[in-house]
């Protein structure tokens, strides 16, 4: 169970939790996604998926989670959340060739008290169930800096990563997100994952072919 917060709102969080749910099933993994924000629910727009029931229903004991939990067909695309003009901003679109599946618990109706339905017993219960179920469950929450509803899932989950956005997280932002989580009871931190990293930063950083230089066929080294 990986948890993925961020510093701010609109640092890509979403897309980037449709994307990787997307490739591991592609992948033939079976991916759940629990969408723990009931303030500004996109992951149905993201997967393609009715949002009308979800994980508010299954807490307060309205649906199942079988009843809840909704199939992604192969080929979504997730490109709703990408910056306009950005370099690196693309449409992502996964056909599925494996055996693998995807599943979505959206966050259904509207809730009047996040933080005190997610801090309830059933969410503990929930969780473990859905790991036992299925291969990876990738947990989208808000931020912790704007809203306390992600605090109770800190120590339930088995990972956290922060997700940031080149020229739209603030610095202060991003340093008081990692402070919280140093002082809290949380679960490990596996890193952070940056969107709208341009080319040149790919290639700095070894996570991309360098460019031909003009005129040569030898790539540029740096």
């Amino acid at each position: 169970m990986v948890l993925f917060i961020s510093p701010d709102s609109g640092d890509g969080k979403s897309t980037l939790v449709a994307n990787l749910a997307l490739v591991e099933s592609d992948a033939g993994e079976r991916v759940a996604v629990v969408e723990a924000n009931f303030r500004r629910p996109v992951m149905d727009k993201l997967l393609n998926v009715p949002g009308s029931v979800g994980l508010a229903d299954v807490l307060t004991g309205a649906q199942t989670v079988d009843e809840a939990m909704q199939t992604v067909q192969p080929g979504r695309s997730t490109d709703a959340e990408q910056p306009a003009g950005s370099e690196a901003a693309v449409a992502t679109m996964v056909k599925s060739r494996s055996l693998g599946s995807l599943s979505l618990l959206a966050s259904g109706r509207a809730v009047a008290n996040p933080p005190a339905l997610l801090a309830g017993a059933p969410i503990s219960d929930l969780l473990r169930g859905l790991a036992d179920d299925y291969d990876s469950v990738l947990i989208d929450a808000p931020s912790p800096l704007e809203v306390s509803d992600a605090m109770p899932l800190l120590p339930l989950v088995d990972a956290i990563v922060m997700v940031a956005r080149i020229g739209h997280t603030r610095e202060t932002s991003a340093q008081k997100l990692v402070q919280l989580l140093t002082r809290v009871s949380s679960a490990p931190v596996l890193g952070v994952a940056v969107n709208c990293a341009s080319q040149r930063d790919l290639e700095r950083y070894g996570f991309a072919a360098p460019r031909a230089r003009s005129g040569r066929g030898k790539p540029a080294h740096r």
